[in-house]
């Protein structure tokens, strides 16, 4: 799936720059560049089967975790 690959690369860009800038900033981003795919693209995501919606729910959970700055097994409900 290729927007589920181009959100994992971003969540990568995300992890590199996490400690360089101000959770405020890192937050923007995440809005910016992660959230759209899910925020525009959720009527297709839709009718998708089980298995890619289960993987965009991964990365996005990924995303919150690296924003927030939240060790990676944490729960990600109260951040959202």
């Amino acid at each position: 799936m290729l927007s589920n690959q181009k959100v994992n690369k971003t969540i990568g860009i995300l992890k590199y720059i996490k400690n360089k800038l101000p959770s405020r900033i890192l937050r923007s981003l995440y809005f910016s560049l992660v959230n759209p795919y899910y925020e525009y693209g959720n009527i297709i995501w839709a009718v998708s089967n089980n298995v890619a919606l289960r993987k965009l729910a991964i990365t996005q959970r990924k995303a919150i975790r690296v924003v927030t700055g939240s060790r990676w097994n944490a729960h990600t409900r109260p951040l959202l």
